[in-house]
């Protein structure tokens, strides 16, 4: 069994472990020259995957459409980058469905509470989490210049989530 992670943002990423926690594929956002979603490379991530194990639990942070306010405050948000993060979780969810795969759908007010739980908010949390977590992989999780690849520790937040589940279910 592998439990895959997917953080659908532009700097997302796709993360599996199995499930004694070792990382075995760590893939990120497949964006083509011209920044727009790689469509082969998405398949790609699944037939590696699916190549490793048939047996695939697949959890994914749900994409939801966004307020202009939040308690009668505007929230400035891009039309363009939200359209272009709808599509991208809509790619992925027809990549899945594809392949016969029925993900965990998590938005960021399930998920992060229970993996992020007492920390501030912020990608460094997320970030200084998925170290906590893997720590035999928390070279993925920063840039060469230490900038934050929050993405990835995203998905493998959101892959360890689903570890934990499927172990909770007594599966």
């Amino acid at each position: 069994m592998l439990f895959v992670g997917i953080d659908c943002g532009k700097h997302g990423a796709t993360f599996a472990i199995n499930q004694e926690r070792r990382v075995v594929l760590v893939r990120d956002q497949p964006l083509d020259e011209n920044e727009q979603l790689d469509y082969d490379a998405m398949g790609s991530i699944f037939d590696a995957l699916l190549g490793l194990d048939k047996c695939l639990d697949v959890s994914i942070e749900e994409v939801r459409p966004m307020p202009h306010a939040i308690k009668g405050r505007p929230v400035a948000h891009d039309t363009n980058s939200a359209f272009k993060l709808g599509a991208s979780y809509g790619a992925w969810r027809r990549e899945l469905a594809s392949r016969g795969i029925r993900p965990h759908l998590y938005p960021p007010s399930k998920w992060k509470p229970m993996m992020l739980a007492g920390l501030p908010k912020g990608k460094e949390s997320s970030v200084e989490q998925a170290e906590r977590v893997f720590p035999t992989a928390a070279h993925l999780f920063r840039g060469p210049r230490g900038g934050l690849l929050d993405g990835r520790a995203e998905a493998s937040l959101l892959a360890e989530l689903g570890r934990k589940m499927w172990r909770l279910s007594g599966r």
